[in-house]
C-alpha cells in the first residue's frame, strides 16, 4: 500500500488531486491510502505528535496561507529523508528551491491529468525501488524472482502451486507444499485463509460473507481462520495507516 498526503489551501485543488489519484490508482494497480491537509502546519503538526506517521508520496502546494510549501518541505524532511516530496506551484521558479530539500519534481497549475499521473508514477516507481521485497523460487529446471509487492495470492492445484501476480495474466506454477512457501514469506502482508489459499493483505478488496474478495476473485475463507484473518487484516491496515 502506498500512503499519499495531498497538501493544499485550496478545496478546489484537494478535490481535483484526490480524483486524480483515483483514476491513477484504477488506471495503474496500484494500491493507494490518501490523506488531506489543508496547510503545511497541519501536516507538520501530525508529524510532530504522530512521529509514527509516515508517507511515500507527498504533493506539496508551494503557496499556502500559514505555511507555505519550502518551509514545510524543510520541516518534513527532519521526519523523513526518503519520502518522495512533489510541488504543486503555478511559478516554476520554485523548482529551484526544491533541490534543497530534495524534492523529487514540481507539476505546474493548472494541472493536467497526463503529466500529473508521470510523475506520481515516477514517485512511486522510487518508492517500490526502495520498499520491494523478492523471495527466489528455484528447483530442478526452474527458478524464479518473485515480487512480494505484486504478489496477490497463491493457490493450491493439485499438488502445484499457483503464484497469481498483480498485471500479469499467466501464472507462475511450481510443485511444492504450501506450508514451505508460507514459512518462506514470512512477512505479516500474508495469510492463509484456508487449506488451498495464502492471501496478500495489500491485494484484499472486501470479505463477503465465507469469501475474500482479492484482486477481483472471490476467495474462500475456512470457518476455523475467520476471525484470526479479519483479526490480522485489521492489525495489518493499522500498521500500514500508522
Amino acid at each position: 500500500m502506498i500512503r499519499v498526503a495531498v497538501v493544499d489551501d485550496d478545496e478546489k485543488y484537494r478535490d481535483m488531486l484526490l480524483e486524480y489519484l483515483k483514476r491513477f490508482e484504477t488506471e495503474s494497480g496500484n494500491r493507494l491510502t490518501i490523506d488531506t491537509f489543508r496547510d503545511g502546519s497541519d501536516l507538520t503538526t501530525e508529524l510532530t505528535v504522530k512521529p509514527e506517521s509516515r508517507y511515500d508520496v507527498i504533493l506539496l502546494d508551494v503557496e499556502m496561507k500559514f505555511m507555505d510549501g519550502i518551509e514545510t518541505a524543510k520541516i518534513i524532511r527532519q521526519h523523513d529523508s526518503k519520502v518522495a516530496i512533489i510541488f504543486i506551484t503555478n511559478a516554476p521558479q520554485y523548482a529551484i528551491s526544491g533541490y534543497e530539500v530534495d524534492a523529487l519534481d514540481y507539476i505546474l497549475k493548472p494541472v493536467n491529468y497526463f503529466p500529473f499521473s508521470q510523475t506520481v508514477g515516477r514517485a512511486i516507481d522510487r518508492v517500490k525501488e526502495r520498499t520491494h521485497k523478492f523471495i527466489m523460487l528455484s528447483g530442478t529446471g526452474y527458478a524464479y524472482k518473485i515480487d512480494l509487492f505484486n504478489l496477490m495470492y497463491v493457490e493450491v492445484v493439485g499438488r502445484d502451486l499457483e503464484f497469481h501476480l498483480n498485471g500479469r495474466t499467466d501464472v507462475i506454477k511450481i510443485t511444492a507444499p504450501l506450508k514451505k512457501i508460507e514459512k518462506q514469506l514470512g512477512d505479516k502482508m500474508f495469510f492463509r485463509c484456508s487449506q488451498g489459499y495464502l492471501v496478500n493483505f495489500e491485494f484484499v478488496d472486501e470479505i463477503n460473507g465465507m469469501d475474500v474478495v482479492v484482486g477481483g476473485k472471490p476467495i474462500p475463507i475456512s470457518k476455523s481462520q475467520k476471525r484470526a484473518f479479519i483479526d490480522a487484516l485489521n492489525n495489518y491496515m493499522s500498521e500500514v495507516k500508522g
